[in-house]
């Protein structure tokens, strides 16, 4: 049996002042990968109570453990922006990177956005995605809103039908099905995703944390 460690190593840089987690409005990601054979993840991205006239949608050109610029913005095809109702919002490319969308209301919300990410090389700090198993770099999949890095999100996983196991690093929601809590955008990036048709060993424990693998 082939195992595919999803540890990566990371340096932390701490900041001198702590940074509290922000709790404005709510984000959350729904991605889903309904034809693995065309390489493609779809996700969805829904932002409510944010209080801004525009939200810049940053795609990341790095990723946690590993020290070079990656063009993440080059594999992201199909924008859509709406609001609660369908209705399209009109957006601008402000930069290769970095998604402009305006914010409807004067609630400052909900705006609703739908992408897809081609996910064709099979590398570490890349995402792939075929018939065989799907595997996520967060950063290359996953926007963050600028000036909200520190915010709270969720994260749903909707395998392929065929698939019934996601591993990653990040918290579950009790009581939700392949659904997953992050404190902030760092840790989102930080926690791989496996999906697929997997084994997962018995656990080993260190100082009682229970430690896994999957493949």
């Amino acid at each position: 049996m082939s195992l595919i460690r999803i540890l990566l190593p990371v340096i932390f840089l701490a900041p001198l002042i702590p940074v509290r987690a922000q709790s404005e409005g709510s984000m959350e990601y729904v991605l889903s990968m309904p034809k693995p054979e065309t390489h493609y993840y779809h996700v969805i991205f829904r932002c409510n109570g944010i209080h801004k006239d525009t939200l810049d949608l940053t795609m990341p050109a790095w990723t946690p453990g590993y020290y070079q610029i990656l063009d993440y913005a080059q594999n992201l095809e199909h924008f859509r922006a709406s609001d609660a109702q369908g209705r399209e919002l009109g957006w601008e490319k402000a930069t290769p990177n970095v998604w402009r969308v305006p914010v409807p209301g004067k609630r400052k919300g909900p705006v609703v956005v739908e992408y897809d990410i081609r996910a064709t090389t099979q590398f570490v700090a890349q995402s792939w995605l075929d018939t065989t198993r799907g595997y996520v770099t967060p950063a290359s999949v996953f926007f963050y809103v600028a000036g909200y890095l520190q915010h709270p999100v969720t994260v749903t996983v909707q395998p392929w039908p065929k698939w019934g196991v996601v591993a990653t690093g990040m918290d579950t929601v009790a009581g939700r099905r392949h659904v997953y809590r992050a404190p902030d955008l760092d840790v989102l990036y930080d926690s791989p995703i496996l999906v697929g048709d997997l084994e997962t060993l018995p656990p080993f424990y260190v100082q009682g944390i229970p430690h896994y693998f999957t493949g």
